[in-house]
Parts: C-alpha cells; structure tokens; sequence
C-alpha cells in the first residue's frame, strides 16, 4: 500500500540510504497522483516529504518546485492558516535559509509567525520554533534590534513552557549572546553566553566538545566586556574539564588548543 511505501522510505531517509528512499517516494507519488489525484492530501505529503530528502541531500534546485507546488495548494484548498500549509511555509523558509536566501526566508517566516499566533497563541512551542528561526534570518541580516526583540520573546515563552533550566534554552541564550555582540552589548552577551555554557555543562558535560566552544564563546566575551579576569577563570575551569576526561576525542583536542591560544594570547591583560 501506499502508507507502507511511505513509511519505508521514511525508514531508508533515516538511515542515509537516499537513492532507495526517493524511489520508493517518487513510486508512491505516481501512484497517489493517478488513483488519488494531484490535490488529494496522500499526494501533497508525498509531495512535501520528497522535498525534504531532496533538502536534506542539498538538491536544492529540485527541491523548491516541489514545495512550492504543495505550498500554493494548499494555501488554496485548505487555506493560508491551516497547520499543514504553515509546515510548508515553514520548510520553505528553511530550504531558503539553507541557501543563504535571508531576505526570501524571513517574510515566509513572519507570515506563519503571524499566523501561528492568531491561531495557537504566542506562546506555543511551534510560534516560539517559527519567531526563533525569523529571529535567526534577522541576524543574517544584520537587522540586530528587530533580532534581539524577538529573541527576547522567544527565551521568555521557553521559559514559561518549560523553566529556566530547559536545556534546550540554550540555542535561545546563543543566539541572543550573537546578537547583543553586534551590538556591542558585550557584559550582555556574556551574560547569556554564560547561561548557554552552564546549560550545556549540565546536559553535555563541560568536557564536550560543544560546550568548549561555548566556553571559548564566553571567554572572548568577556575579554570584550573588560573582564580579563573572568574570561581567564572561565579558560582554565573549560581545560581542567577537558583534560580531566578519559576518552579521546579529536574534536575536543580541537577545543582544547583553542583555549590554549586564548590563553596565551591573553598575557599581559589585566
């Protein structure tokens, strides 16, 4: 059946396995447009899941005609505010994003935001999902104010769904700490840089790889900051971290000479 296609190719997708994936994905949407029809629903979905594997592999060229042929109909049988229509604009934004196309991307993004809003309400998880990704455009953009007002909402409504301590508030916390740095905000930016390193030390440990590079992050916003100090203190509690770990790792190794380099490029600073 068609289901059961679809779902195996699903299964080849996430397993890497691309080429077996899009022809059982291209067969189902042969089938679907001639049993079903090329507006029926089963087929848009073949439609817009064949476009993300196209998207994932980077085959951008193919990709967009497909979203845009099932984002125009479903704006015009379900109507621009259904939840199916604004998953398409939403992927649409991202394959633009993907290519650098900010300035296609970001009104994509504030039309389902806007409606995402007037339909779930400010505070859903999918309006804060679309309000960071448009925030993340802006910053692209280098609209940094209209940027850091997002951003701000976005970090305020995670944390009234999930508190404080979410780890997944530390992309939020990255992202503002980015902007507040073009800014030249930088006590700020630190601020939130250092709330995106505690998150990670307590969901990754402060010996990965990631959460070194925020402490890098954070290192080199204070030093902006004037608080040479502070950005030391920060160097060496990241290296005791990284070398008090057991297994090797050459992304951390990679982590490690960075923070190394700062420090040594810090002599002489008080």
């Amino acid at each position: 059946t068609l289901v059961s296609m679809s779902n195996v190719a699903l299964l080849y997708k996430s397993q890497g396995r691309y080429e077996e994936a899009e022809t059982l994905y291209v067969r189902c949407l042969e089938v679907s447009e001639r049993l079903r029809g090329e507006e029926h629903p089963s087929t848009l979905t073949t439609i817009n899941n064949l476009a993300e594997l196209y998207r994932e592999q980077r085959r951008y060229d193919e990709a967009e005609p497909l979203y845009m042929r099932c984002l125009e109909v479903r704006r015009r049988t379900l109507g621009a505010e259904h939840p199916a229509t604004l998953v398409t604009c939403n992927t649409l934004g991202l394959l633009y994003k993907s290519q650098g196309r900010y300035d296609e991307a970001e009104p994509l993004y504030l039309r389902c935001l806007e409606a995402r809003e007037r339909t779930l309400g400010a505070e859903h998880q999918a309006t804060l999902l679309t309000r960071y990704r448009r925030a993340d455009c802006l910053i692209e953009m280098e609209r940094y104010p209209q940027a850091y007002n997002e951003l701000t909402l976005v970090l305020a409504g995670e944390i009234a769904l999930h508190g404080k301590d979410d780890p997944e508030l530390a992309m939020t916390h990255w992202s503002l700490a980015r902007c507040l740095r073009r800014l030249d905000r930088h006590a700020e930016a630190a601020s939130h840089r250092r709330r995106c390193w505690e998150l990670e030390c307590a969901e990754d440990g402060p010996a990965a790889s990631g959460t070194l590079q925020t402490a890098a992050a954070l290192a080199k916003d204070l030093i902006q900051a004037k608080d040479a100090p502070a950005a030391r203190r920060v160097i060496k509690d990241a290296l005791k971290a990284a070398k008090s770990a057991h297994d090797e790792d050459e992304d951390r190794a990679e982590q490690v000479q960075r923070l190394e380099a700062l420090l040594d490029s810090m002599k002489g600073e008080s």
